[in-house]
């Protein structure tokens, strides 16, 4: 039977706030919500890994990330497509 371990993370305020606003509206408290997010999550990166495009994933997601930090829309609108089609 597996035990559980107990750790320590540093996360910014404005994410541990929505983590709060998240696990209020979910009737959880904000500790299993980050556990089950941290359980969700890996998880999903096992898939990805499993299909063979884990890294691929990593890519795309440390592309994304280095564009809002350039603050460079990204999304649909972010080609001047403003009707949504």
């Amino acid at each position: 039977m597996a035990t559980d371990a107990q750790i320590a993370i540093r996360l910014p305020s404005e994410i541990l706030e929505r983590a709060q606003l998240l696990a209020d509206k979910s009737g959880i408290s904000r500790h299993k919500l980050l556990s089950n997010l941290v359980i969700e999550g890996i998880e999903t990166l096992e898939e990805l890994d499993r299909l063979g495009i884990f890294r691929a994933a990593l890519i795309s997601r440390s592309f994304t990330e280095t564009l809002k930090r350039a603050s460079i829309p990204t999304g649909p609108d972010a080609l001047g497509d403003k009707t949504g089609k």
